[in-house]
């Protein structure tokens, strides 16, 4: 008989197990046997082996396949009997001892094991009170390591404890707190992955997608995809996600945001229904996110005919033709916007789908019945965002048909001409009609011209019955003169009334000319209410808003071209309005007139002092608008048609370094921008930036002074909610700063607005300037570009120049404080050797004045380097006697310069003075209310002289 093989140890499985995972099964079996036979060794060997597991933390295949293999050993064991519970108690709880180990290493892999074996446990394992309470503690405390990893799988591990029922679960809490608040992006991500789907939690994983860290947004689209299902979202949960993300500036971000939307979404939710997908996002609310996913729907073939099948129920009226019109309108968007790029297939295509005229203008009486019908209900939205995506959709219809675009042209216009129809059908309607000409522009021009005509001065009015196909006309003059004639009557009544209440106080009767007077009120009221409200001023104020947005919209059409006697009636219809104590009317006119002037350089300079007032003097809509058609005026015909040429004070400060620099007419343009530039209205503000910032762009003016004031703008400090308006214009400043070669601009702009900040008056928004910040942004910007523009030297040896000349007029004050500081970041290896004896001289003169500590130590500094370079050239270029006699001249020269400039700034010299004589004048009432104390009269010696 052969002798029984010896059974193999715990460290030689533990050795076969680290080399591959096909190894792990038999070394589970073995492992077992000898667990079998001699629990109480095995169990101290077994931890052994993992002991010398947990200090190795590099992640290197050998460990990670070592790891597996004691998690899938204990777990096996730990489902099967009370005993093996005990042993999956035992291991875990000397693990916890080891997660308070000094050792990172020990501290990731006792965590690690941890996680591990708790997540690979079965569905309906459970375990004592002792060791979730354990773990509980140990993994909490481990979700605040400073080892990022440590942290990662702390939050794993506490993925089997946390209650999802609950919103104030601790574990939860914990979760969600790393989700949004930790550091490092593993972190992040292992935490939203570890979270459970609940209600509470989704919102964070929603809020995943926006992340700072690409991978964590691509990671939370994922658990998204994976785990959550569309109902359990919010319609603006799903809005939020598709619309940030399918716009994602990283291409793996919308990759996963197309991945959800498709596969999740559509196919898994959806049943591959996209009228149930779109019902879902609601496209009425969420018009814009729906359309960026029914754009990658139409980019994938297999989804493109979903969206070509569920298009043809447009005609259906039922819960899904909202959908399916809109379906429509993207699909021929989409094919003949690839039509007009040569596409013969996407031709073909668009002239198979697109709708008959004659169909379509059956369809569209439909909708507009509709829409009349639930005008009074809460289906109103509905029925006008239908109504407009039909309209839509006629601009892409083939208008071959004569008798059908007629019939077009007629429902078009009735509803354009109709005062009821809402304001946001316009632009649609416009389009749709300018399409039913085919191209004949001058026709069309005409009819719109007509229309405008019709709607200030109505003939007749028609009422019509789309649903019937019935039309019942009323002569609106009978209505006017019906009206016009009972105005007339009462006021008759009221004129006699009036005679006959002098004539009793003129007889006493006292009581009936109180009464004559109460008839005499009542009538008075019914007459304001006939002229007012219900009269004629609401109708005509309804139809010069009508017409003023008529006017708009064929004005700012690129292709219209009017004549000037057509510009000249359309001025008389709305120049009126500027005058109208409506300031939505004066709005659309002034819209109106900028349009007009656009086109017309005469019109321009003729009006062009109307907008200037606007501006000025009226309210924030009417301001809004008349700014935008400034700039627009300014960007198209150059401020030369518009301001008169004042002298350049260029030549006055050539003698400076970076002088300012203003042209002929940036003073006007400074006058009537700065107060705008400067106001707490966020929406002109950024309105006045951004125009400028393009006037600027386009050299169509140059100005040191709105340079800086724009400076000034973007390191304001912000407040701990910024708005849109703010937050959108920082955006343009930066974009702008960084466009183009404007560190010239900048390093010349630099000390104006720097001095504007030390010298802005307590409270203000300039006072709030980030001074440090400011200079730091402009030395960067100056680095990178350079020599200046006559390449003689560098921005940087100028910017050295004007901070020395600046602190050493002011060395005791924020000057001699602040710009010290900043002269160790500027680069002055290329720096001529009379420049450098000149900064020698300067930083001497200034470090004999300077108190702040800080800054005497960054003279020193750059003393010590500024003489370091002059040795160097000295040792390589000699010594000029001549230039070193000249360097004091040369250095007050300098000075001199900066001072007219210092002194040429009347506002920054006028607020100094009034903060220096409002300091003396605190300190002077300081003394003034100061109680004075009594003198105390010191005793008498015994060795006085007196006594002597």
């Amino acid at each position: 008989m052969a002798p029984a093989m010896p059974l193999p140890t715990v460290e030689l499985c533990f050795a076969k197990a680290q080399g591959s995972f096909a190894n792990h099964r038999k070394c589970i079996e073995s492992l077992d046997v000898l667990r079998s036979s001699s629990p109480h060794d095995f169990d101290a060997e077994f931890f052994a082996c993992i002991t010398c597991i947990l200090p190795i933390g590099k992640r290197e295949p050998a460990i990670e396949r070592l790891v597996e293999f004691v998690v899938q050993f204990t777990t096996t064991l730990g489902a099967e009997s009370d005993v093996d519970n005990d042993f999956v108690q035992t291991l875990v709880l000397r693990l916890l001892e080891f997660t308070d180990s000094k050792d990172k290493a020990v501290r990731f892999r006792a965590t690690q094991l941890v996680g591990r074996v708790f997540n690979s446990m079965k569905e309906d394992a459970e375990i004592s009170d002792e060791l979730f309470e354990a773990v509980f503690s140990k993994m909490v405390e481990r979700c605040r390591d400073k080892i990022p990893s440590v942290r990662a799988f702390g939050a794993r591990a506490l993925f089997r404890l946390q209650d999802p029922t609950s919103a104030h679960d601790q574990i939860t809490l914990e979760l969600l707190r790393l989700m949004s608040e930790d550091a490092s992006k593993e972190v992040r991500m292992a935490a939203t992955s570890t979270v459970a789907p609940s209600k509470h939690a989704i919102a964070a994983i929603v809020d995943r997608t926006r992340d700072v860290a690409a991978d964590v947004r691509v990671h939370a689209l994922r658990i998204l995809r994976d785990k959550v299902e569309m109902r359990w979202l919010s319609i603006s949960q799903r809005a939020y996600v598709l619309g940030t993300s399918l716009v994602d500036r990283d291409e793996r971000v919308v990759s996963s945001a197309r991945e959800l939307l498709i596969s999740a979404w559509l196919r898994k939710c959806s049943d591959n229904d996209v009228l149930k997908l779109f019902k879902a996002l609601d496209v009425v609310a969420h018009e814009a996110e729906a359309q960026l996913a029914l754009d990658v729907l139409l980019s994938e073939k297999h989804t493109r005919e979903l969206i070509s099948a569920a298009s043809t129920q447009w005609q259906v009226s039922g819960p899904n033709q909202l959908e399916a019109v809109f379906c429509l309108r993207s699909l021929l968007n989409a094919l003949s916007l690839n039509a007009a790029h040569g596409g013969a297939a996407a031709a073909d295509e668009l002239e198979q789908l697109a709708p008959e005229l004659p169909e379509y203008c059956k369809a569209l009486q439909t909708a507009v019945a509709m829409r009349e019908d639930a005008a009074r209900s809460p289906t109103v939205v509905q029925a006008s965002f239908t109504l407009a995506q039909m309209l839509a959709v006629g601009s892409k219809l083939d208008m071959a048909n004569e008798h059908g675009r007629y019939q077009l042209e007629q429902i078009l216009s009735r509803l354009i001409k109709s005062i009821s129809t809402p304001v946001d059908l316009l632009a649609p309607l416009f389009s749709t009609l300018r399409a039913a000409h085919a191209g004949d522009l001058e026709s069309f021009q005409r009819l719109v011209m007509e229309l405008i005509s019709e709607i200030e001065e109505p003939l007749e009015s028609e009422e019509v019955d789309f649903a019937i196909g019935t039309r019942r006309r009323r002569t609106e003059a009978d209505l006017r003169l019906q009206h016009e004639q009972s105005v007339m009557l009462n006021q008759a009544k009221l004129g006699e009334l009036v005679g006959e209440i002098k004539l009793a106080v003129e007889e006493e009767d006292f009581e009936k000319a109180a009464a004559l007077k109460k008839e005499a009120a009542i009538l008075k009221d019914s007459l304001k209410t006939m002229i007012g409200v219900n009269g004629d001023d609401a109708d005509s104020a309804l139809r010069i808003s009508r017409c003023l947005r008529l006017c708009a919209l064929m004005l700012g059409s690129c292709d219209v071209k009017l004549a000037e006697h057509e510009l000249s009636e359309l001025i008389a219809r709305f120049l009126p309005s500027i005058q109208s104590p409506s300031p939505e009317q004066r709005a659309l006119a002034i819209k109106c007139l900028g349009l007009t002037c656009s086109s017309s350089v005469k019109h321009a300079k003729q009006f062009f002092a109307v907008l200037v007032t606007s501006v000025r003097h009226d309210q924030e809509d009417v301001q809004i608008a008349a700014l935008s058609a400034i700039f627009d005026l300014l960007l198209i015909h150059s401020p030369s048609s518009f301001f008169t040429r004042s002298d350049s004070t260029v030549a006055a400060t050539s003698g400076a370094l970076l002088a300012p620099r203003e042209d002929a007419h940036a003073r006007e343009l400074s006058s009537l921008l700065l107060p705008i530039l400067s106001q707490s209205s966020a929406t002109l503000q950024r309105l006045a930036a951004c125009g400028l910032c393009k006037l600027m762009h386009s050299d169509a003016v140059r100005s040191t002074s709105l340079y800086a004031r724009l400076l000034l703008i973007y390191f304001q400090a912000d407040s701990v909610c910024m708005g849109e308006q703010r937050l959108a214009l920082k955006q343009i400043l930066a974009v702008f700063f960084m466009a183009g070669s404007r560190a010239k601009d900048l390093c010349e702009a630099l000390m104006p607005a720097f001095r504007t900040a030390l010298a802005a008056a307590p409270g203000s928004p300039d006072a709030g300037v980030r001074i440090d910040s400011m200079l730091n942004f402009v030395i960067a910007i100056s680095k990178s570009d350079g020599h200046d523009s006559s390449g003689s030297t560098t921005l940087h040896q100028e910017l050295a120049l004007v901070f020395l000349f600046e602190a050493a007029h002011a060395p005791e004050e924020e000057e001699g404080k602040i710009l010290p500081k900043c002269l160790l970041q500027l680069d002055l290896d290329s720096v001529p050797r009379a420049q450098l004896e000149v900064m020698v001289w300067l930083l001497r003169k200034i470090e004999a004045g300077v108190i702040d500590k800080a800054a005497v130590k960054s003279l020193g500094k750059t003393l010590a380097r500024v003489e370091g370079l002059l040795h160097a050239t000295a040792s390589t270029a000699g010594i000029s006697a001549e230039a070193s006699k000249d360097v004091e001249k040369m250095a007050r020269a300098g000075l001199d310069a900066q001072r007219f400039l210092r002194e040429s700034d009347e506002d920054v010299a006028n607020a100094r003075r009034a903060e220096r004589a409002r300091e003396m004048e605190d300190a002077e009432a300081e003394v003034r209310l100061t109680p004075k104390k009594d003198k105390r009269k010191l005793a008498r010696s015994k060795a006085t002289p007196g006594h002597l």
